[in-house]
């Protein structure tokens, strides 16, 4: 009986590799930004700004260790002319509707990157999360990809 719990512990257990997309605290994320393996990044936390622009729309997540800045691009239109494809739309639609009001608890996958010497985050999924225990299990996984990938802990973390 004990080895079968045992297995099960095994079969849940999360691993990360370099190839995969690191779930992080904010704090870890605006770390990140010296010159580093970590280029996709996993995150959840509240919306404390958002501003609505002609190509995109930018918002602010905090999950209680930083604030970082996230960009959600609209879809472009196809080279060709056309409109672009109408399931990019609606991952976006979802996806700006995920940060329609300040407080919204949502998650964040995306590319780390600058913009006028300021991380950011390139948001290519952005999720409302419903049920705020989502959230104390993404700081569980952070937690240990912090321990597994090695990233140092900040002063008081």
């Amino acid at each position: 009986m004990a080895v079968a719990a045992e297995a099960a512990g095994e079969r849940t257990k999360k691993t990360y590799t370099s190839a995969a997309c690191p779930v992080l605290f904010v704090d870890d994320v605006l770390r990140a930004s010296a010159p580093t393996a970590i280029t996709q990044v996993e995150f959840c936390g509240v919306v404390v700004t958002r501003l609505l622009m002609d190509s995109k729309v930018v918002f602010g997540v905090d999950d209680g260790t930083g604030v970082v800045e996230c960009v959600l691009w609209m879809p472009r239109a196809k080279a060709g002319g056309g409109n672009a494809i109408p399931v990019e739309w609606n991952a976006f639609k979802r996806a700006s509707e995920a940060v329609d009001r300040l407080g919204r608890i949502i998650r964040v996958r995306g590319k780390l990157s600058k913009y006028q010497g300021n991380l950011q985050v390139q948001a290519k999924s952005v999720q409302r999360l419903s049920d705020g225990n989502t959230e104390l299990v993404q700081w569980r996984d952070a937690r240990l990809c912090r321990e597994h990938i090695g990233i140092a802990k900040a002063a008081g973390s």
